[in-house]
């Protein structure tokens, strides 16, 4: 078992125009943005960049800026933040230090250097502006760059979550510190969904306190349309979620990545969709059939045997000693399986580099291979 800190960091750094509800409000601004997007193949070499004076109002305040604009393959065209970075990898400048420079002098820098790209047959999104004024360039990829519209991943997402709610597994975006619904983001270069599961929980028993001991299901969803990053699911079994989103004793963790090459569109459709939708739903039986056997499956009774077990699985003799002692307090003994990997994620709690940490977790989640897991569904590197 394991704590996943991925929703927790993406809790911790979305501002609050990034963030959303729900899945339908998060759907909507995905989905006009889909609705106004235009990709195209280009010559980069036939771009112009030029520096522009505009008036923002800020306030009572009209203030006169810069910004560059492309032009000379669809309409003209500001570029993000992101789309930015790419045209000047592209160019092979350094756009730490073009975003220091007058947007005149970086304007100039530019069109020199996008009549020397090498290879100049590239890819331009852009979104076209329901106002009619300036458009935003989005992206600048290869031609060959599979793009998964981050529509169509959420669509796909609201339709699993509807069957599975159909089926009793009712899938929602857990709530934050401040008791409103979080977990759901999106920027203007990615998108990140987490989802957890109330209606499908897992009985494994009962705790040392005589309380019940269940275990729940979640997903992260993440994707860029834009070349940000590829297209990612990570299914996972876990005890509590806090309101900072750290999710805590994560087991049965099975990913699924597609980088966004010529054939991931397709992947996305015949791995991607098939793997999410067996995942929401699922019976709760082989997951309960592995932890009880975990929580059967007997370790040596004696302390060296014990130690002599666990550093045949690649543990070291410090490493025991902690899981036996936290073991024995967070689980009443360390006597089995379950008990003892437990006592390997509580004591790796101590460790104050998160390599360190996260090594020692997944080393532990390997020992419930012993049982025999439900079943990966699709892991892909």
């Amino acid at each position: 078992m394991n704590n996943l800190m991925t929703a927790n960091r993406e809790w911790m750094s979305r501002p609050a125009d990034q963030r959303f509800e729900t899945l339908d409000a998060l759907a909507a601004r995905v989905g006009a943005r889909r609705n106004l997007s235009t990709a195209v193949d280009i010559d980069v070499r036939k771009l112009h960049v030029e520096s522009q004076d505009v008036e923002q109002q800020y306030g009572d305040k009209t203030v006169t800026e810069s910004r560059l604009v492309l032009d000379g393959a669809t309409q003209p065209a500001a570029p993000t933040h992101w789309s930015f970075g790419q045209l000047c990898r592209t160019t092979q400048l350094g756009s730490d230090t073009m975003r220091r420079l007058p947007t005149d002098i970086v304007a100039d820098a530019l069109n020199y250097r996008l009549g020397k790209v090498e290879s100049p047959d590239l890819k331009l999104m852009a979104i076209k502006d329901p106002e009619g004024e300036m458009n935003t360039l989005q992206a600048i990829t290869s031609r060959t760059y599979g793009r998964i519209w981050d529509a169509d991943v959420v669509a796909s997402t609201q339709t699993l979550v509807a069957r599975a709610a159909d089926a009793g597994k009712h899938f929602f975006n857990p709530k934050d510190w401040s008791g409103k619904p979080s977990g759901l983001y999106a920027s203007d270069h990615d998108i990140f969904m987490f989802m957890v599961d109330g209606g499908s929980v897992v009985d494994v028993g009962f705790d040392q306190k005589g309380q019940p001991d269940l275990m729940h299901r979640g997903f992260i969803i993440s994707n860029s349309e834009v070349g940000a990053a590829s297209f990612n699911i990570m299914m996972f079994m876990f005890r509590v979620v806090c309101g900072n989103h750290i999710i805590w004793d994560a087991t049965d963790v099975n990913k699924l990545m597609i980088r966004h090459t010529s054939g991931g569109p397709a992947r996305f459709d015949s791995q991607a969709l098939p793997a999410l939708r067996q995942y929401c739903e699922a019976a709760a039986g082989p997951q309960e059939a592995m932890i009880k056997k975990a929580q059967s499956y007997l370790l040596p009774d004696k302390p060296d045997d014990l130690l002599k077990f666990l550093r045949g699985k690649g543990f070291s003799k410090v490493e025991v000693a902690d899981a036996v002692e936290a073991a024995r307090k967070e689980e009443g003994d360390a006597r089995t399986l379950w008990q003892i990997v437990n006592g390997f994620t509580a004591s790796a709690r101590q460790y104050a580099h998160l390599d360190t940490r996260l090594n020692l977790e997944k080393r532990a989640g390997a020992l419930l291979d012993l049982v025999g897991k439900p079943g990966d569904l699709v892991v892909s590197n």
